[in-house]
């Protein structure tokens, strides 16, 4: 995520600016936010609103591979429908 996108949600969702400098190191450097920021992210909507849309951005740039399905030759559509 670069920093200009991270600024862009943090005004968006209107951060207060006493949180923004942690907000921005818990993305960016990974730290652990503060009793206090933590509580807001759970119960106040527009720090949830700007945690899950932090977390939606992380996750476009994971490529989501699962694994081939597994066939069971023991079992097929007669034998379940019986």
């Amino acid at each position: 995520m670069t920093r200009q996108r991270l600024n862009d949600i943090i005004r968006k969702h209107g951060i207060h600016p006493k949180f923004q400098p942690e907000f921005r190191a818990m993305v960016e450097e990974g730290k652990r936010p503060s009793k206090e920021l933590l509580a807001r992210m759970d119960h106040v909507a527009n720090y949830k609103a700007a945690k899950r849309e932090v977390m939606a951005e992380f996750t476009k740039t994971v490529p989501h591979k699962l694994p081939p399905p597994v066939r069971y030759e023991s079992l097929d559509l007669e034998t379940i429908a019986r």
